[in-house]
This record gives structure tokens, sequence and C-alpha cells, in this order.
């Protein structure tokens, strides 16, 4: 199994870039730890990326025990639906393998463009994860070895700066934009702390209606 945080989700990416496109057809925009430039993603950060613990066969004897591993890797307990969607498992439920190629997501993270935060004319929250401690990035951090525990400590440092940056980049370039923090949330935000994204998100609308 190849480095599963090699892949990252640019669900924000398809969002800002509809809505500097099409700034007419979108009246909000929710950017839950989204908001990011990753136009350089991978020459920034693949050179420091840790490898991730690989799965024994008991991991992945069961729909269960593979929950469990994603949960070491992830730091919250992902969906059993949205695993399933993305993973294969056989009828006795052992794990098979990913129904897409992980090199198809590293196709897709070459091509992701810097996103026109100018052309976003709509109201627009972005919602970010700021992580203050390396366990909360990488939340397998204590089982590295020597030699992935410096590239962790060296990509924390890099992660860090990066994150402050991206949120100077929105409050300034996105007109009418605004940010709020979650200290200590996990990338999942939505599951790490539920109650303070809602929040967030329902006095943003509230607002702007």
């Amino acid at each position: 199994m190849k480095n599963i945080l090699s892949i990252f989700l640019i669900a924000g990416d398809e969002i800002t870039k509809f809505a500097s496109t099409y700034p007419n057809k979108v009246n909000q925009v929710i950017c839950l730890d989204a908001a990011y430039d990753r136009s350089n993603f991978v020459n920034m950060f693949d050179p420091y990326m840790p490898s991730t613990p690989t799965p024994t066969a008991e991991d992945l004897s069961s729909f269960e025990n593979y929950r469990c591993f994603l949960k070491n890797i992830y730091g919250v307990s992902i969906p059993d639906e949205e695993i399933k969607s993305i993973s294969v498992f056989s009828e006795e439920g052992i794990y098979l393998n990913e129904k897409t190629s992980y090199e198809i997501g590293g196709k897709i993270m070459l091509g992701v463009e810097r996103p026109n935060y100018g052309g976003i004319l709509c109201p627009a929250l972005a919602i970010y994860a700021f992580q203050t401690t390396k366990s909360q990035v990488f939340p397998f951090y204590d089982s590295l070895d020597e030699k992935n525990r410096i590239k962790a400590d060296t990509l924390f440092t890099i992660i860090s700066k990066y994150d402050r940056d991206q949120i100077k980049l929105f409050e300034k370039e996105v007109k009418k934009g605004s940010v709020k923090k979650i200290t200590g949330a996990n990338h999942y935000l939505y599951l790490s702390h539920p109650d303070e994204t809602e929040a967030f998100i329902r006095d943003f609308l509230i607002e702007k209606v």
C-alpha cells in the first residue's frame, strides 16, 4: 500500500474554480479546511512526507479493523460510507484494494491551478483547521522511526508557515471573504469539532441572508 497521505482532497480547488469562473451562479461559498493554493503542493511537501504505517494482515482482515487502522492514520473516525465508496472489500469483509489508483490522484495534483480568489464575488467563508502540534498533523507521529520522524519534523515547520500564508492570501484576495480558525482541529474538522464548525457555518449563513 502506498503512502496514504500522498493523496489530498481538492474539493476547495473545485469550489473556488467554479465560483470564480461562474460568479453569477454562486451566492455563497464555504470552504472547510479547503481554501489553499496547492499549485506547488507536490514540490513543497512530497520530499518531506513521512511514510505512513503499513496495515498488517490483521488490519486488512475485516472492515472494522481497517476502519480502526484509518482512524490511527487520519486521527478521526472516517464515516463507513466514505470508506466503502473508495475501497473494495470481499464478501467476508477483507480489504482488497482502493477503487481508484493512487497514480490518478497524483496526476490530478499535478494539474491543480492557483485559485483565482479575486474572481469570487460572493460572500465566502473559509474555516481552517489550525494545527499546533506534530501529532495533530501526523496522528501516527509517535509510531514513526527516526528517519521518518525527521521528515515529519521538517514538514511540520513547512506546513505551519504554509497555513499562515494561506490564511493571509484568502483574507487579502477574496473581496467578501471571512476566515475562522479552529485550533487543534483535524483536517476533517466537521468530524473532530462538529459543534464549532456548525456554529461558524450557521452564523455565516444567517449573517449573509
